[in-house]
C-alpha cells in the first residue's frame, strides 16, 4: 500500500505544485468548500437555510443545485485546518485518492487471490492516462468512485459474514456515496440486480429490509433537495433539457443510434490496447459469480448514460474500474489457462504502466489561468457586478481575495432586469467595478460613460482559449445600506 499511495501523490504531483482552476465546475466544488469554511466558522445554525441563500445572492457559484454536499464538507474541515488555498482542497482530494486506491486493492485481491496480480491492476488504475486531470484539480470523479469501491467492500464484507456492525457500515457508507455525487447510485442498483440474479437468500434476512429501510430514510433530505431545487439536473438526466444548463448544448436525440453508441469509442479508448485481450478473455469470467457485480456495474452504466439526456466522454470515468478490473482478471484467467506466460504477462502490464507514469510526469494541468491577476489588481472598493458565463470563476478569485466577505459579485443580468438602470443598479448595490466578457452594447455604453471610468480591457485563458474583459470602475455615491440582492435562476425553479 506505501508504493500504491506513492504513486497517488506522484499523480497529484502537478497539481499540487502548480494548483489550476478547472473551470465552471470546479469553481463550483471550490466554493461549495468555502461555504462549509464559513459555515463552520459563522455556525448559523438558527437560520441555515436563510444563511445558505444570502451567500448564493453574494458569491453565485455555489454547485448544491447540482451535487450533494458531503465533499466540499470534508474540503472546509480541510480549509480550517491547513488554510484556504487550493492545495488544501487538493490534500482533501488525497485522502479520497487512498481511500480509492486500499479500496481497489482489497477488491482485487479478493477476485484476483495474488497480491501481485492486485497490486499491478490498482496501479494501472492509478496511473490511468484518463484519470489525470481528475488527481490533478477539484472534481468529484475520485470522491465519489472512492466511495463506491469503499461501499463495495463493505457490502462484500457483510455477504462474508452479516453482522450488525457490517450492515451498518454499507448503510452509513451508502450515504457517503449518494451525498458526494448522485450518480454513484449506479453501485446499489448493480449490487441489486447481483442479489437478484445470484444472492437471494440475502432477501430472506431481516437485517436486509432494515439497512434498506435506514439508508432509504437517510436518502429523503437529498431526495427532498433534488425534488425541490434540482430541475436542472433531473432535466439533464431523466429529462430531455440539457440546455436548461448548457444553452449551446447539441446532443444526440436519446433513442439515437448515436446517444446509444456514444459510450462504446470511449470505453475503448480508455483502456491502453495490450488490455483490450483481457477484456475479450473476461467474458470467460461469467461462469465466476463473484465477477457479475462487476459486470453488472458496466453494463448499468452503459444503459442509464446512454439514457441520460447529457452525455460526455468525462462521465465513463465511472466505468473505468470494473472495465479495468475485468481486463486484469481476463488475463489473469488466460495465464491460468494455459499455464505459462505468467512472467511475461505481467512484464507486459509493467511496460504499459512505466509508459503511464512517464504520461503522467510529463502532463501539466489545464484549465484557467490569468483571472487571478485581473481580480488581484483591482483595489477591491466594493462590490462586482459580473455579467457573462464565467463569472463562477471570478466569484472565487474574489473570496480568495476578500477572506472577510465584505463584497459580493453581482449578477449582472438579474440586476439589470430588477432596476431601472445602471445608474440605480451601481449607486443601490454599492457596485465598484464592471465586468463584462462581451463589449457593451452602444445604449449601455452611452450610460456608463457618463457614470464610471473605463479601466484598459483584461485577459484570461481557459483551457487555452483566450477570454477578454471589459472593466468599468464606478466611483460615485452608494446607498448607506446595499439594496436586497434579487435571486433569479432558472437552474433553482
Amino acid at each position: 500500500m506505501l508504493a500504491l499511495s506513492g504513486l497517488v501523490l506522484l499523480m497529484m504531483w502537478p497539481g499540487l505544485n502548480e494548483p489550476i482552476l478547472e473551470g465552471l465546475d470546479g469553481a463550483h466544488h471550490l466554493m461549495d468548500g468555502l461555504f462549509f469554511y464559513d459555515l463552520l466558522r459563522d455556525l448559523p445554525f438558527s437560520h441555515l437555510i436563510d444563511y445558505t441563500f444570502d451567500y448564493y445572492r453574494h458569491y453565485p457559484a455555489l454547485g448544491f443545485v447540482f451535487w450533494p454536499p458531503f465533499f466540499p464538507f470534508i474540503e472546509g474541515i480541510t480549509f480550517h485546518l491547513l488554510g484556504t488555498q487550493m492545495q488544501s482542497a487538493l490534500l482533501a482530494l488525497l485522502v479520497f485518492g487512498i481511500i480509492f486506491t486500499a479500496s481497489f486493492w482489497w477488491l482485487s485481491r479478493r477476485l484476483l487471490m495474488s497480491h501481485l496480480w492486485a497490486w499491478a491492476a490498482t496501479a494501472l488504475l492509478i496511473t490511468s492516462s484518463v484519470l489525470l486531470p481528475y488527481w490533478n484539480t477539484v472534481m468529484r470523479e475520485i470522491p465519489v468512485l472512492a466511495m463506491m469501491l469503499l461501499w463495495l467492500v463493505c457490502w462484500c464484507r457483510c455477504l462474508d459474514q452479516a453482522t450488525m456492525g457490517r450492515w451498518l457500515w454499507v448503510v452509513v457508507v451508502g450515504w457517503l456515496v449518494i451525498y458526494t455525487k448522485q450518480t454513484g447510485a449506479l453501485i446499489f442498483i448493480a449490487a441489486g440486480v447481483d442479489v437478484l440474479l445470484s444472492k437471494r437468500e440475502v432477501l430472506k434476512r431481516g437485517a436486509t429490509w432494515w439497512a434498506a429501510a435506514l439508508f432509504i430514510l437517510g436518502a429523503l433530505p437529498l431526495l427532498m433537495w433534488t425534488l425541490t431545487y434540482g430541475q436542472s439536473n433531473l432535466s439533464q438526466s431523466f429529462g430531455s433539457d440539457t440546455q436548461r444548463i448548457m444553452s449551446d448544448y447539441q446532443g444526440s436525440a436519446r433513442w439515437s443510434w448515436q446517444a446509444w453508441h456514444f459510450y462504446v469509442p470511449v470505453m475503448m479508448a480508455m483502456l491502453p490496447k495490450l488490455l483490450w485481450p483481457g477484456c475479450l478473455c473476461s467474458v470467460a469470467m461469467l461462469s465466476d459469480k463473484r465477477y457479475w457485480v462487476w459486470f453488472l456495474w458496466l453494463i448499468g452504466f452503459y444503459l442509464l448514460f446512454s439514457y441520460f439526456d447529457n452525455r460526455d466522454a468525462r462521465f465513463a470515468i465511472l466505468a473505468l474500474p470494473p472495465l479495468l478490473l475485468l481486463s486484469i482478471g481476463g488475463w489473469c484467467w488466460l495465464v491460468g489457462r494455459l499455464k505459462r506466460f505468467h512472467w511475461p504477462v505481467l512484464a507486459i502490464l509493467g511496460g504499459v504502466l512505466v509508459n503511464q507514469v512517464v504520461v503522467a510526469l510529463e502532463y501539466v494541468p489545464r484549465g484557467e489561468r490569468g483571472m487571478g491577476n485581473i481580480v488581484r489588481s483591482l483595489p477591491t472598493q466594493g462590490n462586482v457586478v459580473y455579467l457573462g458565463q464565467y463569472r463562477q470563476l471570478w466569484v472565487y478569485h474574489q473570496c480568495m481575495q476578500d477572506a472577510l466577505r465584505q463584497h459580493a459579485v453581482l449578477q449582472g443580468d438579474d440586476l439589470l432586469a430588477a432596476t431601472k438602470g445602471w445608474q440605480t443598479l451601481l449607486h443601490d448595490y454599492q457596485v465598484a467595478y464592471v465586468v463584462m466578457e462581451a463589449p457593451a452594447d452602444a445604449h449601455q455604453q452611452t450610460q456608463l460613460s457618463q457614470l464610471a471610468k473605463r479601466l484598459p480591457d483584461a485577459q484570461f485563458t481557459l483551457d487555452d482559449h483566450a477570454v477578454k474583459l471589459h472593466l468599468w470602475q464606478y466611483t460615485g455615491p452608494h446607498a448607506v445600506k446595499m439594496a436586497d440582492i434579487p435571486l433569479h435562476s432558472h437552474l433553482i425553479e
